[in-house]
């Protein structure tokens, strides 16, 4: 029997190696083809899904929100029961007054004192009213209805023309004969330019 090293491996034809090397690469390309096909067939499908659900979408069309604006729960009406004009502003320059019934902010009248339907007077010092009768409040405007109500139906002596110092507060009645509470915003009684600026609350 010849030895291992007696044996002498067979040449191997060009032809036949090429060819065994050709059909390896036809296979490895085979397999790189169908995988770019599968991948391309779910891009496909992925884009179809996504346009379907798109089109979805927007055959359905939005909710709408109704908001219905109206009165709170549990509100109350906080006017007064007497019918209070409200909270409004009255500039007085010296010897003028105002008719404070009305209910409207206001500049004043020029008039020789708190006559006919004016309420209020400023004569450059001092405030007046229609009457004379007016009483210091130290209270708020909160509560003021109930307290110049009493006190302009009291005994209580009334106070004399008061200068007009800014923060004082009285109440009195009107030539109407209403209830009123006036508190003294801002005055200058010294110099050349006097005046008072009042904010007032008249009931009915």
């Amino acid at each position: 029997m010849p030895r291992s090293s007696d044996i002498t491996s067979a040449p191997v034809d060009p032809a036949v190696r090429a060819a065994k090397i050709s059909g390896r690469h036809a296979v490895f390309a085979a397999v790189i083809t169908a995988a770019i096909t599968g991948l391309v067939g779910l891009a496909g499908v992925f884009v179809a899904f996504q346009t379907g659900k798109n089109k979805g979408a927007e055959a359905v069309p939005p909710a709408t929100v109704t908001i219905t604006v109206g009165e709170t729960a549990g509100s109350t009406d906080t006017a007064s029961p007497g019918g209070s004009s409200g909270a409004f502003e009255v500039h007085l320059k010296p010897n003028t007054g105002a008719d404070v019934d009305t209910g409207k902010t206001q500049d004043g009248i020029a008039s020789q004192g708190p006559s006919g339907a004016l309420d209020v007077y400023f004569d450059s010092q001092a405030l007046r009213v229609n009457g004379g009768k007016m009483y210091i409040d130290r209270g708020t405007d909160v509560g003021a209805e109930e307290r110049c109500r009493a006190v302009t139906k009291s005994a209580e002596q009334a106070q004399p023309p008061s200068v007009a110092w800014q923060d004082n507060k009285f109440c009195f009645l009107t030539s109407d004969g209403n209830p009123a509470w006036m508190y003294v915003n801002a005055a200058e009684v010294n110099g050349l330019n006097k005046y008072v600026d009042l904010k007032v609350l008249v009931w009915r």
